[in-house]
């Protein structure tokens, strides 16, 4: 049996193989905590005009990620099923929030209670872009060969999306700043992380893309958070900062830190085992489980685990 924990950001009844199990709402903080076998059938209704998720899972695969779910792996056999529930498109006004035209490409921003971007080269779909809810204007502009499409919430958030003149995706992120020059388009977009780290994002005639600590200099980490610090630092390539975070006796391989862990693309930490300090990590190919000994708030060993996934056997 494995250990689920079903998390949705709003009220949902969730059924697992056709069976009622239970309700996520505030009161169980909307997480529902179950055991089941590795493969079941997981339907949850929400409490809202949302569209209802539908799907057959399969643990042993270790890792699901879709629009609607997502599944993070965990040592000690636990899995966090992430629910995404949309809004029923069918139900809601389409409303065009700017568009864009040449003689070959089209791009287009669209709200139907969520943002899309869809971009068409001769009439054919090209790119398409789920921004995400909250956005009410938006509007393109362009540099060089590229475009850039701004899409803006109420409370003056960012998001960005450049494509270059084939419509291929070079960014699609938050950002808390753009500056335009003749020369280029400049992103500033925040990591929050630990330390405090923003990533700059230039494109235009040359590409190229940065880290940098949003007041200059980086915020501080408390020893006990040298284990996630490390991890994002990894994250955003500033290894600099790791030898600091690392025992005399494996700082010298902070320069290989990059190569061990991969490309790093979230952290999830483990809260399930009380006598670790556990982090799953998911990089461009898989997801990973790494183990972390300190002493004194430096880490002296980095251990990678296995997820101890337990496949049940037919007993027929």
């Amino acid at each position: 049996m494995a250990f689920i924990h079903i998390k949705s950001k709003v009220p949902a009844i969730v059924y697992i193989d056709g069976n009622p199990i239970g309700e996520i709402n505030k009161k169980n903080h909307f997480c529902l905590d179950i055991e089941s076998p590795n493969c079941f059938l997981l339907f949850a209704l929400p409490f809202s005009k949302s569209t209802p998720i539908t799907c057959a899972l399969d643990l042993s695969t270790c890792h699901k990620k879709e629009e609607e779910l997502s599944i993070i792996p965990f040592y000690g056999n636990h899995f966090d099923v992430l629910l995404n529930f949309s809004q029923n498109s069918f139900q809601m006004p389409i409303k065009e929030l700017t568009y864009f035209s040449t003689k070959d490409i089209k791009i287009r921003v669209y709200d139907c209670g969520t943002c899309y971007l869809c971009a068409y080269v001769d009439g054919s779909l090209k790119t398409n872009i789920k921004i995400g809810e909250g956005y009410t204007k938006a509007h393109i502009e362009n540099i060089n060969e590229y475009h850039c499409i701004i899409t803006e919430k109420t409370d003056g958030a960012k998001h960005a999306v450049i494509l270059d003149s084939e419509l291929n995706i070079k960014f699609n992120d938050d950002v808390s700043l753009i500056e335009n020059t003749a020369d280029y388009i400049s992103l500033l977009s925040p990591q929050n992380d630990l330390l405090g780290h923003s990533k700059v994002t230039k494109i235009g005639k040359t590409n190229e893309t940065y880290f940098v600590y949003e007041n200059n200099c980086p915020k501080y980490l408390p020893l006990s958070l040298s284990a996630l610090g490390l991890l994002q630092c990894i994250k955003v390539g500033n290894l600099s900062f790791c030898k600091g975070l690392l025992s005399e006796s494996i700082s010298e391989k902070a320069d290989s830190l990059t190569n061990y862990f991969g490309n790093i693309k979230n952290i999830y930490y483990n809260s399930y085992i009380m006598n670790k300090q556990n982090y799953t990590i998911e990089n461009e190919q898989e997801f990973k489980s790494f183990s972390f000994v300190t002493d004194n708030g430096r880490i002296k060993e980095i251990i990678e685990e296995d997820f101890e996934i337990k496949i049940e056997q037919d007993k027929t």
